[in-house]
């Protein structure tokens, strides 16, 4: 006899949450757990600091310069956002940046 354990959809009841730590000078760490395993674990090297030296060599910065740094955020952050959407995520929790996990929280939240 084959026997169910869970309920049928029972892994997609499970909260998930958010845990992103974002540093300035290193490496921007995203995942999505629930109360037992990590589900997505995704790192980009996107500090201040690196994205400063590869991006930035006026001061003020000037605009094509901006316009570089932002696309280079949207094309390494989009593909996380989008994983994150899809495990329809109950919260959020930041190190180093709150503001910045509680504007992508919000985005996620909103379903943009």
């Amino acid at each position: 006899m084959n026997e169910q354990r869970f309920p049928k959809g029972w892994d997609e009841q499970r909260v998930k949450r958010l845990i992103a730590d974002l540093d300035a000078r290193t490496d921007e760490e995203f995942i999505v757990a629930d109360e037992h395993r990590p589900l997505l674990l995704e790192s980009r090297k996107l500090g201040a600091a690196r994205m400063t030296a590869q991006f930035i060599k006026s001061d003020p910065i000037d605009g094509d310069e901006l316009k570089a740094l932002l696309s280079h955020y949207d094309q390494e952050l989009t593909p996380i956002v989008e994983a994150i959407k899809g495990h329809k995520i109950a919260g959020a929790v930041g190190t180093s940046a709150d503001r910045f996990v509680a504007m992508v929280y919000s985005e996620l939240k909103s379903g943009k």
